[in-house]
């Protein structure tokens, strides 16, 4: 009896043994911790930022409450507005792209579905950062919205036939030295995607939105000033008299994009980089021009669309959860020929979209290291990953990075990739979502408190955190 008991207890043990080893994971993975409480009252101390070489140009860089801080007594419904707004800029990036990819006329395609580079402040969702930057001689300062989604510089100009409101006094045109009109021939207004007909030979531009905005006006040049740093003259402008919609406190738009009429192209930057502080952080940070690329960057390749050159890519080659691959289509990287695929990087998108099985895997990975944190059942907004940390000062999570050139990773951190979406009930999402479109974007949340450089020059997309 008592050898039969024996064995039986070998047995037992044996199985358990089994068992655990099934439902454990066989390799350590990687953690970070989310301090929650910190979370929900962002940093407000401004630090001292690196001075920049006397040879870049350097303008401040502000969050959104800087300029439109809506009431904060309902956290929930601002972000639910916010995301909304956030998905139509998504639909009007794929718009553009598709446009681009169909060959299709501009001008067959309605206004509600033509590119929305960037809406401003919160009351807009996107465009979430703003430069000041200095127009004419003498020069008046302005906020505009910065985005690398679009080429375009524009701000609101007198005499005004249709303006909105804005915290800076309205550019007017006889204040400055040198304001000039572009021609309807010259090469700035051939350059032009979609203009109206000229007027007594003063080129004309118009830039329509997503969501219906649109701003008109005159095609001129102004000197432009970087605070302390400097001023180039003769840039081309967007002195828009007609601009109706949803723009918000700042002055207009400050392009970005890799087009021939942006702004690094046209004051021929070799790079530009920048630094979006933590959201709902009353800190400012730099957008700094020509200055060199941290030594620290992660570096992935700046890879372009054949069939629409104005955007950014980063060609990252692996996502990593906990230190782990995640096994996700080359697609999910890479751009065909097609103009199909590829990671976007942009300041005017929230949340970080992924292609749908690329979205999965990421998902999927994140969820199996985080069993025993406290799920939230179904969605949450967009989000369909949520968890309940009321009551939690801190909350081990697994690590979320993006690999680049030579396996080198950029780890972001925890505030970055889970976020609060319902403060006074506790719930924080995975701040991730899946796109059915054939791109995927790298949006804002994941980008804060990163110093992120684009070295035009070399075709590179430098990523470096806590360079703010």
């Amino acid at each position: 009896m008592a050898l039969s008991l024996h064995l039986t207890f070998l047995f037992l043990t044996t199985i358990m043994l089994a068992l655990s080893l099934t439902v454990s994971p066989t390799t350590e993975f990687s953690t970070t911790i989310l301090d929650v409480t910190a979370s929900l009252h962002p940093q407000q101390t401004q630090p001292n930022p690196t001075p920049p070489p006397s040879s870049s140009f350097t303008l401040q860089l502000y969050p959104k409450h800087s300029l439109h801080n809506p009431p904060q007594n309902d956290y929930h419904s601002n972000f639910l507005a916010q995301l909304n707004r956030d998905k139509a800029r998504v639909n009007s990036i794929a718009a553009k792209l598709k446009l681009a990819i169909s060959k299709a006329n501009e001008s067959e395609v309605r206004p509600e579905y033509l590119s929305s580079p960037v809406t401003s402040g919160e009351s807009q969702g996107s465009g979430e950062y703003f430069a000041r930057i200095g127009v004419g001689q003498p020069p008046q300062n302005y906020y505009l919205d910065m985005d690398t989604g679009s080429d375009i510089t524009w701000l609101q100009c007198k005499p005004c036939e249709r303006c909105y409101k804005e915290v800076d006094p309205i550019f007017d045109p006889s204040g400055s030295s040198s304001y000039a009109q572009i021609t309807c021939d010259a090469p700035q207004c051939r350059q032009l995607d979609n203009k109206p007909p000229c007027k007594d030979n003063k080129c004309q531009y118009q830039v329509n939105y997503g969501d219906g905005s649109v701003s008109t006006g005159d095609f001129i040049t102004e000197t432009v000033s970087f605070g302390k740093t400097g001023s180039v003259p003769r840039v081309p402008l967007g002195c828009g008299h007609f601009n109706v919609g949803f723009f918000t406190a700042s002055a207009g738009i400050l392009g970005l994009g890799r087009g021939p009429l942006s702004l690094p192209s046209q004051i021929k930057a070799t790079s530009f980089s920048y630094c979006l502080v933590a959201r709902g952080s009353n800190r400012s940070s730099t957008l700094d021009f020509n200055s060199a690329r941290p030594d620290d960057s992660v570096v992935t390749r700046m890879l372009s669309n054949p069939k629409f050159a104005s955007f950014y890519y980063a060609g990252f080659t692996a996502i990593s959860i906990g230190g782990q691959r995640v096994p996700v289509p080359v697609s999910t990287f890479e751009i065909d020929s097609s103009g199909n695929g590829g990671i976007l990087v942009d300041s005017g998108t929230v949340v970080t979209r992924l292609q749908n099985q690329a979205y999965e895997a990421v998902r999927d990975a994140f969820t199996s290291l985080t069993p025993n944190l406290p799920r939230v059942p179904g969605r949450v907004l967009i989000f369909d990953t949520c968890y309940n940390f009321s009551g939690l000062v801190t909350v081990k999570v697994p690590t979320v990075s993006f690999e680049g050139e030579g396996g080198k990773s950029w780890t972001l951190a925890a505030e970055a990739y889970i976020i609060p979406v319902d403060r006074n009930a506790g719930i924080y999402c995975f701040a991730m979502a899946p796109t059915q479109e054939t791109f995927s974007i790298l949006g804002n949340v994941q980008q804060q408190e990163t110093r992120v450089t684009f070295d035009i020059a070399n075709s590179l997309i430098g990523f470096s955190p806590n360079k703010c």
